[in-house]
């Protein structure tokens, strides 16, 4: 998991959200998968298995939809550990945690791309599963 380099004190003070390593820029392939995870911590880890693909509608209407391409690659090594350096102008801390606290510390969007991960599409509104499933 990284945290923003960007986000504003507010935003770490609210639950002190994650996010995952890399983000394709607007018009690039889902093969900056790969390419930003290196360029933000250092390691070279290949996107060997497409696990969701979500669509996020625009939230404002200044913004556009997004498609959001979630991959997995292999386990990190012990050597792996000691290659990550932080691009510090883009991520202001990196963690590596198990599966269960990462759930309680990346945003329920995030979480919902990664626990209904199967290599299959999910349709995503403005909040999360959890927050679905409360509504009346």
């Amino acid at each position: 998991m990284r945290r923003n380099k960007n986000s504003t004190h507010r935003e770490l003070a609210r639950d002190a959200r994650w996010q995952l390593p890399g983000r394709a820029h607007h018009g690039e392939s889902p093969a900056a998968a790969t390419r930003e995870p290196r360029e933000e911590t250092g390691l070279s880890l290949p996107a060997e298995h497409l696990i969701t693909v979500a669509r996020i509608p625009a939230g404002s209407p200044d913004r556009h939809d997004r498609i959001a391409f979630v991959f997995a690659t292999r386990t990190l090594r012990p050597r792996d550990l000691t290659a990550i350096t932080l691009r510090t102008s883009e991520v202001d801390d990196r963690q590596l945690t198990p599966a269960w606290y990462a759930t309680r510390r990346l945003h329920p969007l995030i979480v919902e791309r990664l626990t209904e991960a199967g290599c299959h599409y999910i349709e995503q509104g403005p909040t999360s599963i959890r927050e679905r499933a409360a509504m009346p």
